[in-house]
């Protein structure tokens, strides 16, 4: 799913599950009312800082916004752990060994970092 798609499912999911006008989201995410119209119909093209600016306002994490994610029972997000397990198991042997490579370069960066 393209990332705008995602998108505009959190902010649907947000104003579903927390009962609110999108005039009150807008308010919110302090963004303006033709901006978030413009995520909420998956278009537009927000940079990382804009979906970081929008998630602090809203008290999420970012990442949340890009997956299409907003689950304030944590029952969606953790799942995500054995689905993306699901998805790579599919991948061929050498994109799998790809994706851990990669997985163990972050992993290793954020051990760096503390």
């Amino acid at each position: 799913m393209p990332i705008m798609d995602n998108v505009a499912s959190f902010i649907q999911k947000f104003i579903s599950k927390n009962q609110i006008s999108m005039a009150k989201f807008q308010k919110m995410a302090d963004v303006s009312h033709n901006t978030i119209y413009a995520y909420r119909r998956g278009e537009g093209n927000p940079t990382i800082a804009m979906l970081e600016f929008i998630a602090g306002n809203l008290g999420v994490d970012p990442v949340l916004i890009i997956l299409g994610v907003y689950d304030p029972d944590s029952k969606q997000v953790s799942m995500l752990v054995p689905d993306t397990v699901q998805s790579v198991a599919q991948l061929p042997h050498e994109e799998q060994v790809r994706f851990m490579h990669l997985l163990t370069a972050e992993i290793m960066k954020l051990w760096d970092t503390q």
